[in-house]
């Protein structure tokens, strides 16, 4: 279907459903003026924890996959050809064991999960802060469909 020629270039409709001739475009200027500081803070702390358990499934995979492949035997051979058997053995897979490294990937999800939700506020209220001395993000909306 052609575009009307009053509509200006760089207009274009976004469906190809014919709009009924008697119905004008309506346009609304809305301005953010303002954030909630709690909505913020408990969207940021949902995603966050969302993210945090996506991290220890992922610290769980590569792990398991590590083992799986005996990478982690490989790397404890290497580390004993490297530094001999001395007096202090050290062995690699005791120091990558799963609980080591699920508890290590835990304090990181909660350290990011808290210091998310912290920042998220702070951006809140410092765009509340700087919407009164600009004004806020202005936006024209339409129900050009």
């Amino acid at each position: 279907m052609a575009e009307p020629a009053t509509r200006p270039p760089g207009q274009q409709r976004v469906s190809g459903f014919p709009r009924s001739p008697d119905r004008a475009v309506r346009r609304v200027r809305v301005r953010l003026a303002r954030i909630s500081p709690l909505s913020v803070i408990t969207t940021v702390f949902l995603i966050s924890i969302v993210y945090g358990l996506g991290l220890l499934f992922a610290a769980w995979l590569v792990w398991w996959l590590a083992d799986s492949a005996g990478v982690l035997l490989t790397a404890n051979q290497l580390v004993t050809d490297v530094f001999g058997t001395g007096v202090a053995t050290f062995n690699f897979t005791e120091v990558v064991s799963l609980s080591r490294v699920m508890g290590v990937a835990s304090i990181v999800a909660v350290v990011q999960v808290v210091a998310w939700t912290v920042i998220g506020g702070v951006i809140a209220l410092l765009y509340n802060a700087f919407s009164l001395l600009a004004g806020g993000i202005e936006v024209t909306l339409d129900d050009d469909v």
